[in-house]
């Protein structure tokens, strides 16, 4: 019998997120560990990266993989990152990890 799924917390600022630093574990943690993710923002709206790592920051470069991006915009179309919670609502009990993006 299998166990159920492990659920993880992952919070983000409203907006400016680093990309790499987000969409990276997320892949993984619902690809090979198959976690159910539940996103949180302060106000509970929809979280935006720096939009900068999208089309690189100084003349094209030093901006987010090709990887990163082709998966940042499956994170776009994900239905948790697109209903987060507000920071409010966290109610520790009911998460299993945290991730906290960033360097």
């Amino acid at each position: 019998m299998a166990g159920r799924r492990k659920r993880l917390l992952i919070p983000l600022p409203s907006h400016d997120f680093d990309v790499t630093e987000v969409v990276v574990p997320w892949s993984r943690a619902v690809e090979e560990y198959d976690c159910e993710v539940t996103f949180a923002t302060p106000d509970g709206e929809v979280a935006q990266c720096d939009p900068l790592l999208l089309t690189g920051v100084i003349f094209g470069k030093l901006g987010a993989s090709k990887e990163a991006i082709a998966l940042y915009h499956r994170l776009e179309k994900d239905p948790r990152f697109l209903s987060p919670i507000s920071y409010d609502d966290i109610k520790p009990e009911d998460y299993d990890a945290l991730l906290l993006p960033g360097g």
